[in-house]
């Protein structure tokens, strides 16, 4: 049996996550500028080390 490790990452910041407003279902917006840089060392972090899905 082969061992597989899981990673889950949450989202990066969006500005409604910045500025502490709840956000449920129906809501998406989009990463901000520090949330985009978030996502990127993430994948720069993980990239070449896991098989990214």
């Amino acid at each position: 049996m082969t061992k597989r490790k899981v990673i889950l990452a949450r989202h990066g910041q969006t500005e409604l996550n910045r500025v502490g407003i709840i956000q449920g279902s129906g809501v998406d917006p989009s990463l901000n500028d520090e949330g985009r840089e978030q996502a990127k060392a993430l994948f720069g972090a993980l990239s070449g080390k896991v098989d990214l899905i």
